[in-house]
């Protein structure tokens, strides 16, 4: 299941880079793929979403100290990794609702 999960998000990742391995020789897709994904890591809304999953996980992990339950018997604020894992998963979420237009070069035109 877990082999599954992965390829399903790695044909994910690939179809938002837009990769398309068809006629293309080994160092043209190689530097196509590099190229890809430094725009996609690059890219306004990436690091929206990434700067939301670390903020989550901190928040998930301070959550495990403030609130978190010592009997154990409470699944997710009993282990400081689930803690995390959860609020990382909803600090991404929340932070994927909102998205961020790329911003542009003005041209000599629209600067006057």
């Amino acid at each position: 299941m877990f082999l599954l999960n992965l390829s399903m998000a790695l044909l994910l990742i690939c179809r938002n880079l837009n990769i398309k391995p068809q006629n293309m020789t080994a160092s043209n897709h190689s530097n196509d793929l590099i190229s890809n994904v430094k725009i996609w890591l690059t890219s306004r809304n990436t690091l929206k979403n990434l700067a939301g999953l670390l903020a989550g996980i901190f928040g998930g992990y301070l959550y495990y100290r403030l609130v978190g339950c010592n009997s154990g018997g409470c699944a997710i604020t009993s282990n400081p990794y689930m803690s995390m894992l959860w609020g990382g998963l909803m600090g991404y979420l929340l932070a994927d609702i909102f998205k961020l237009k790329e911003k542009t070069p003005l041209s000599e035109n629209e600067e006057k």
